[in-house]
């Protein structure tokens, strides 16, 4: 039985993922995807905060060689200080037909009014190889290169920056990642083919020796390569397992627990939002009530009570009597305030566990 309680682990370093921008290419037409439109904060508490803003610039429906365009994303301070590092990674999934073909730079500015890159739309036209694109990228200005231009090779798994920040300090960065499909000559093999990409931004940082990685950073730093976890795609990004049979459990309590996922903005009940994990319990403590107060009883409305949590008889168990205090005593069954024996003295929460739950 699940109670209302969040595993309180608080983040003490952070490897968090930002849903990336995945964009896909083809020689003649591309299919556009963006994969989250809102605004994604990252927050770390021992390590300050950042965040980061994609924006997707590559909306063209005919793409040809000789294109070039231009994404942008911004890093600024969050609401949390700190220091510590954030790291830009690249994974891209390119067929070896395109071999040389694709080339990439990463420029950033603290001041994009007077540096920046933008992108001079050129002429389509035809050639004896076929139709290519004369695209032009103008550099305004003294924007920082900090990767390439390389060669995008197939399958790539790019760290494109890693860069170390004072949140007291840290001015917002705009970044240009600068896209470049080369025109070299007869590419008629690449027609139909399709590329794609995805950035990420995360807080990284090294474990000191005395210090343990807590359970929200264990679960965040595997979201890129498992498909058990997913963002939920609410306003809160929280990640969750999926599946029929994921491999999310965990002991709690000297018991089998299971980890339903990692949710953010949780109200530490003194109006800080904060990161927590929920856990369900493996297996079931038994056959209770929900709520069974007699009617009229505070909320309820009939001798089987009523669908409120805040006054139910099964949440004075589970946070206040019997489970709560790891010992035998009477548990709601039925109806109309009845209730029935129940012993939770050996598998009621320990002391060790209840200081791991805040409300």
């Amino acid at each position: 039985m699940d109670t209302k309680h969040w595993l309180s682990l608080g983040i003490v370093l952070s490897c968090l993922l930002i849903v990336g921008v995945t964009t896909s290419f083809a020689y003649f037409t591309a299919n556009i995807t963006k994969e989250n439109e809102n605004k994604t904060k990252v927050e770390a508490g021992a390590i300050g905060s950042i965040k980061y803003d994609g924006e997707l610039t590559f909306n063209e429906t005919n793409i040809y060689p000789g294109m070039q365009n231009i994404q942008t994303f911004t890093i600024e301070k969050g609401s949390q200080e700190g220091t510590g590092t954030y790291e830009i990674d690249l994974a891209s999934t390119l067929p070896e037909v395109f071999g040389s073909d694709i080339e990439i730079t990463l420029y950033k500015t603290t001041t994009p009014e007077t540096d920046n890159v933008t992108r001079k739309e050129g002429n389509l036209t035809q050639t004896a190889e076929g139709f290519i694109k004369e695209d032009e990228i103008i550099i305004n200005g003294s924007p920082e290169i900090v990767y390439g231009p390389e060669t995008l090779t197939n399958n790539s798994e790019i760290i494109l920056e890693q860069a170390d920040f004072d949140t007291s300090t840290l001015a917002k960065t705009t970044y240009y990642l600068v896209y470049n499909y080369k025109n070299n000559g007869n590419q008629n093999a690449q027609q139909g083919q399709t590329f794609s990409g995805k950035v990420t931004v995360r807080l990284i940082s090294e474990l000191n020796e005395n210090e343990e990685q807590t359970a929200v950073d264990y679960i965040l730093s595997l979201v890129d390569t498992s498909d058990e976890l997913v963002d939920d795609e609410t306003v809160d990004h929280n990640i969750r397992y999926i599946g029929a049979n994921p491999n999310n459990y965990v002991t709690f309590n000297n018991e089998l627990w299971r980890i339903i996922g990692v949710f953010n903005n949780i109200d530490n009940g003194s109006g800080t939002k904060e990161t927590r994990i929920k856990l369900i319990r493996d297996e079931r403590i038994g056959n209770y009530s929900w709520d069974n107060k007699p009617s009229g009883t505070g909320s309820s409305d009939s001798e089987y009570g009523s669908n409120d949590w805040t006054d139910s008889t099964l949440k004075e168990v589970l946070n206040n009597g019997p489970y709560w205090n790891r010992a035998r005593g009477s548990c709601p069954s039925g109806r109309d305030g009845a209730t029935t024996f129940c012993d939770f003295s050996t598998n009621g929460l320990t002391e060790e566990a209840k200081r791991m739950i805040s409300d």
